[in-house]
């Protein structure tokens, strides 16, 4: 293990990064980059190990998809990653990825791969094996089956029914657009009054 990336937007530097970076990342023995650019956020090239730990309301991890856990198993790198519901949807913990929570428990994995390099080896390969779910070739053929299969038959249907009536489909689709507002309310008045 050589090079770990840590993916963060600037604005959400917070002190646990800081402190593994200025305190402990010469121990670690390994060198901790740091990716600001979303632009690069995909690119894992040079890299082992990846960290991203989001520190949010859990409302709001809840909608956030697992592209860091594919992209480290597409890569063969090794995710450490936060408590997040995309994440243990994919992968299981410990398994698939490590989960961590503060610097404390990123250098205990680092070091604990660093000392096992069986351990490291056998989760990239797994990596490896859950990537090929998330081919583009795999994702192209779910999307066709999607549209062709389910989307194309609702059409179908909905054609015959309330979309052969032009206003009653504009009454329906009025309702959907307040429950939609209602409930995007609804959700960050959740967050804020939790924060």
């Amino acid at each position: 293990i050589e090079a770990m990336s840590f993916y963060i937007m600037v604005s959400s530097l917070i002190t646990p990064v800081h402190c593994i970076t200025q305190t402990e990342e010469p121990d670690m023995g390994v060198e901790l980059n740091v990716c600001s650019h979303p632009d690069k956020w995909n690119d894992y090239r040079e890299t082992d190990l990846v960290l991203a730990v989001r520190k949010s309301h859990p409302l709001l991890l809840d909608t956030k998809p697992a592209s860091k856990l594919i992209n480290a198993w597409r890569a063969g790198c090794v995710a450490l990653l936060g408590q997040e519901s995309a994440f243990r949807a994919l992968g299981q913990p410990s398994q698939d990825y490590f989960e961590v929570n503060s610097p404390q428990e990123v250098i205990q994995v680092v070091d604990h791969l660093r000392q096992n390099p069986a351990v490291f080896e056998k989760m990239r390969q797994r990596g490896k094996e859950c990537s090929q779910e998330f081919t583009f070739e795999q994702i192209q053929k779910e999307w066709i089956g999607l549209l062709t299969g389910p989307v194309t038959q609702s059409f179908l249907q909905w054609q015959k029914g309330i979309g052969a009536n032009h206003y009653a489909c504009l009454a329906r689709r009025y309702g959907q657009m307040l429950k939609q507002s209602l409930t995007h309310k609804v959700f960050w008045y959740h967050v804020y009054k939790n924060i």
